[in-house]
C-alpha cells in the first residue's frame, strides 16, 4: 500500500518533530542538568535524603598505617558501624595492630578490640597476653562526649535522611551563609568522565552555623553548647569534592593541606545494629 502525499508528509513532520525534541533535550542536559554549579547543589539534595553511606579513610605513613571504614545508617534504622586499626611498622615490618570496632546510635555506643598484637616484651622476655581485652564489649554514653554516629551526619558536608521540606530549609541556609565557594578543576587527574572535581573552601563559622541548624531541625540539643562566633576567625578549609554528574553522589573528599582523603560509596544500604550491652 503506498502512502499518500498528506500521509508521506505527516511522517515527515513526526521524524523532524522527534529530531528537534530530542536536540532540545540534549542541550537542556548539557547546559542545565549538567551544569557544575546544579551538580554541587544537587549533591548537597542527595547527601541529605540518602539512608546511608559508607565512608574509608586511609592513611599511610613512616612507621605507621590508619584504615578507618565507617558505615552510616538513617531513616527506619539510625545507626552507625566503624571498624579501625592502627598498623605500627618498622623496616616494612609490621612491629604491632590494634583493631577496633564500634557499634552506636545517638544516645549509646559500644566499642570492643578486635585485635591486639605486638612485639612488646615483658622483663622476662615473654610475650604480652592482650587476650583478655579482646572480644569484650564497653559502652559508651554517647550523649557526654564525642558521638561516632552524630560525626556522620555533621562533616563537611550534611547526611542524613530530612524532610523535604527540612532539605530545602538546609539548603537555602547554606546559600544564604555562603558556607561553600567552589570552582570545577579541569583535567583533575584520577577521574573518569562522569567526575566532576571541585576545588572548595568552606567557611568554618558558615559551617557550624550549617550544623547546628541541622540539629536544630532535627531535634537534637547535643550541639547547643557550639558557638559559631568562636570560628570567626578559623581560617578557611580548603579540600577537592568529587561528584558523580549522574548520580549526584559525593565519592571523595581530599583535604588539600595534609593529604588526607575520604572516600564515599555505598549509598543507600539500610541496617538495623542493637547496640551490644557491656561484658
Amino acid at each position: 500500500m503506498q502512502l499518500r502525499s498528506y500521509d508521506r508528509r505527516s511522517v515527515v513532520f513526526l521524524v523532524l518533530g522527534t529530531l528537534l525534541f530530542g536536540w532540545v533535550l540534549f542541550g537542556w542536559w548539557q547546559k542545565d542538568y549538567m551544569n557544575p554549579d546544579k551538580v554541587f547543589k544537587d549533591m548537597l539534595s542527595y547527601s541529605m535524603n540518602t539512608y546511608g553511606y559508607t565512608k574509608i579513610i586511609e592513611q599511610k605513613n613512616e612507621g605507621q598505617d590508619t584504615l578507618e571504614k565507617t558505615q552510616a545508617f538513617y531513616g527506619p534504622f539510625n545507626g552507625v558501624y566503624s571498624i579501625a586499626s592502627i598498623t605500627q611498622k618498622k623496616n616494612n615490618a609490621v612491629t604491632g595492630r590494634v583493631v577496633t570496632e564500634t557499634i552506636g546510635n545517638a544516645s549509646q555506643e559500644s566499642v570492643r578490640y578486635v585485635e591486639i598484637s605486638s612485639d612488646l616484651k615483658k622483663p622476662d622476655g615473654s610475650a604480652v597476653d592482650f587476650n583478655g581485652l579482646v572480644g569484650v564489649w564497653a559502652r559508651n554514653d554517647a550523649a557526654a562526649g564525642p558521638n561516632a554516629f552524630l560525626a556522620t551526619k555533621y562533616g563537611l558536608v550534611p547526611f542524613g535522611m530530612l524532610t523535604p521540606n527540612q532539605r530545602q530549609e538546609m539548603l537555602n541556609f547554606i546559600s544564604k551563609k555562603d558556607v561553600y565557594s567552589y570552582k570545577v578543576l579541569e583535567d583533575a587527574p584520577d577521574t573518569d568522565k562522569n567526575t566532576l572535581v571541585y576545588k572548595v573552601k568552606i567557611n568554618q563559622k558558615a559551617q557550624v552555623e550549617m550544623i547546628k541548624k541541622y540539629a536544630e531541625l532535627t531535634g537534637d540539643k547535643s550541639l547547643d553548647s557550639i558557638n559559631p562566633d568562636d570560628y570567626a576567625n578559623g581560617k578557611d578549609i580548603e579540600a577537592q569534592f568529587y561528584i558523580k554528574k549522574n548520580s549526584r553522589q559525593l565519592t571523595k573528599i581530599r583535604f588539600v593541606s595534609y593529604g588526607v582523603a575520604e572516600e564515599y560509596a555505598g549509598y543507600g544500604i539500610q541496617k538495623n545494629l542493637p547496640v551490644p550491652e557491656a561484658k
